[in-house]
């Protein structure tokens, strides 16, 4: 059985291939690791487009100028608008390697996730340029899907 430790350095070590070095804490000596409470920005993306499917029929859905800040620990993923760090979703990481892109033709590094907050389930596909939130209401049968590109601010 693989310790928990080493499932975080693992998880960490991959977020930092899939987004880029700042995903990775700075360490200076062994009592400064990022513990599993500690949430390191791994990006910012900027929402491009919101669909809605009911009973079959998909809209487009107005969500603004909304921008997002991600943050991880190596376990789970908060998303949280930019600027309001402490009003999250937070998903729970179950697969972190390679995702498909758009296609399922090529193989890419990336992180799924999962979130059953209240009375919503959604799934979280996160890779360095592309975030994307499927939303599934659990009193419906809508689903709601979330696309969002890198930002640089």
């Amino acid at each position: 059985m693989i310790g928990k430790k080493l499932v975080i350095s693992l998880s960490l070590l991959l977020l930092a291939f899939v987004l880029g070095s700042e995903a990775l804490p700075v360490v200076a000596t062994k009592q400064e690791v990022a513990t599993p409470t500690e949430f390191k920005e791994v990006g910012v993306f900027r929402v491009t487009k919101a669909v809605l499917t009911q009973l079959g029929k998909t809209t487009e859905v107005e969500k603004g100028d909304l921008i997002l800040q991600v943050f991880t620990d190596g376990i789970d993923v908060r998303i949280s608008p930019l600027g309001q760090d402490d009003d999250f979703l937070a998903f729970q990481i179950y697969q972190s390697g390679s995702i498909f892109e758009a296609g399922g033709k090529n193989s890419i590094p990336g992180v799924q996730a999962f979130s059953d907050q209240g009375e919503v389930v959604r799934h979280l596909v996160l890779h360095k340029k592309l975030l994307t939130i499927t939303k599934f209401p659990t009193s419906t049968s809508d689903v709601e899907i979330v696309y969002a590109t890198r930002y640089e601010r």
